[in-house]
């Protein structure tokens, strides 16, 4: 392997870093801007209607790309058109039969989770039967998205997907305000999800390059497909119901108007994991692989290195939401949302450890272990689901949201035991960065507290100041890794 070899990946893997984390700030700042002005357009039971709807949308994002985006990374095929349409074929298939699916569960789901009366008189079950069908036609729409979508993964080229991604944003955001405005209901939050579905569709066919898509079906590429992603499949199940399950379980124990504080809060603390899962899917994960089957021999040493810079990014991110959250709820948002800045500040702790779940199924995706990320996505799963409903019924939500960080160590525990297995060693690593963040972001919750005795300017100036400098210490291993020669 030559120097030069070594510093071009490496070189990708930061500009490719750099273009996600862009796209990831930008998304961010517009999705924030968007929540404080749905809020204020929205009664505050929509957002607890939209709770379940949203874990039910997560579930067919997750399911209707089952294994298609590592598969593409991991294989040596990955570029070839065969391969590619195959694929595709296969997508759009799963696409079609999730939204039958989406049909058929609609009505007893519903009726699993809603229960009381909306503001507008229509019944929750009926309002969530309703958006859910709306909703689920974006399994079947992103059916359709190229697969080059996933190869600009692998080549580590991350520019016009990022820019992608933007414009389907503000299609989306702008979807969401002009419906609202004309017609205040949840259908406004679910509108601007399909149009976003749609947006990114269209323009991964018109604006990537590729290979043209129409329907083949190579048992060749079938049968590594399934090979590598059978394991995935149940992986992805276990996703979606270890880190939904709580969405689930938070409707049936609060009210309404409670459970759309939570479903702000968690939209909002989700942001730094979700930029965390951008980095480890799109860049990180290639960037592995890549150096893995080279026989790289410093490709342990690359896993730790780079992994470091991902957590400190989160670290900060994560600091910001702490210090920062109360005084951002009391300025911006209507008083009666004032109780998800704590809920936002609770969430960073098993949001924390879903991060590091990310990072660590990678790193082991890269040896085709995805059986262990199953098991412990099994695990977490199991754990959790008793965690949380104890937790709720002894210590009410703070309990509630014990439980979801119990059951994301768990599913941790059980990938790292694996890690160690395959000679990937990152459990230390961990428990530093898991020190630091303890420390830091204690500082920022007691300097939070202390800002509410001062009055409102000065309280608000002492949170930015101090939030970016605890932000800028946490990320100095992240600056030395993008800036390093």
């Amino acid at each position: 392997m030559t120097e030069p070899a070594k510093e071009s990946l490496a070189g990708r893997g930061k500009r490719g870093g750099m273009w996600v984390l862009l796209g990831k700030g930008f998304e961010t700042g517009l999705r924030l801007v968007s929540s404080i002005i749905m809020t204020w357009l929205l009664f505050r039971e929509a957002f607890g209607v939209l709770v379940p709807v949203h874990v039910f949308l997560t579930g067919i994002q997750l399911f209707s790309d089952i294994g298609i985006g590592p598969s593409i990374v991991h294989s040596k095929r990955g570029e070839e058109t065969p391969f590619l349409r195959t694929v595709w074929t296969i997508q759009v298939i799963r696409g079609i039969l999730l939204y039958g699916v989406c049909w058929a569960l609609a009505k007893p789901y519903a009726l699993m989770v809603g229960e009381v009366l909306t503001e507008g008189g229509m019944a929750e079950q009926e309002m969530i039967e309703y958006l859910l069908v709306v909703a689920g036609s974006s399994a079947l729409i992103l059916g359709f998205r190229s697969p080059s979508w996933f190869t600009l993964d692998r080549q580590i080229a991350q520019g016009r997907k990022t820019l992608i991604q933007a414009l389907s944003l503000v299609i989306s955001v702008a979807t969401m305000i002009i419906w609202a405005l004309i017609s205040p209901t949840p259908m406004a939050l679910v509108a601007g999800g399909v149009s976003h579905s749609i947006a990114q569709t269209l323009f991964s066919h018109i604006m990537l390059p590729g290979v043209s898509m129409r329907f083949q079906w190579e048992k060749k590429s079938v049968k590594e497909l399934f090979s590598f992603g059978r394991w995935i499949f149940l992986s992805t199940a276990y996703l979606f119901f270890a880190m939904q399950v709580e969405r689930i379980l938070i409707t049936k124990l609060m009210e309404t108007g409670d459970t759309g504080d939570f479903g702000i809060a968690y939209r909002i603390a989700g942001l730094v994991p979700a930029i965390l899962l951008a980095i480890s899917g799109s860049v990180v994960f290639p960037v592995w692989m890549e150096s893995f089957r080279r026989g790289d021999k410093g490709h342990t040493d690359r896993v730790q290195r780079s992994r470091l810079g991902l957590l400190s990014l989160c670290i900060a991110g994560l600091i910001g939401v702490v210090t920062v959250a109360p005084t951002y709820f009391t300025i911006l948002y209507r008083d009666e949302y004032i109780g998800a800045a704590l809920i936002a500040q609770l969430l960073c702790i098993p949001f924390w450890f879903s991060s590091l779940i990310a990072s660590c199924s990678k790193a082991l995706l890269v040896h085709g272990d995805s059986r262990s990320v199953s098991t412990a996505n099994l695990v977490i799963l199991l754990v959790k689901m008793p965690a949380c409903w104890f937790g709720f019924k002894w210590l009410g939500l703070p309990g509630f949201i014990l439980g979801m960080a119990l059951g994301n160590m768990a599913g941790l525990l059980s990938l790292h035991l694996r890690l160690i297995s395959h000679g990937t060693p990152l459990l230390k690593q961990d428990v530093v960065a898991s020190l630091a963040l303890l420390v830091f972001g204690g500082a920022g919750y007691f300097i939070s507290e202390y800002s509410f005795t001062l009055a409102q300017i000065p309280g608000t100036i002492l949170v930015a100041v101090a939030g970016l400098a605890l932000a800028a210490v946490a990320l100095q291993p992240a600056r030395a890794l993008i800036f390093k020669k």
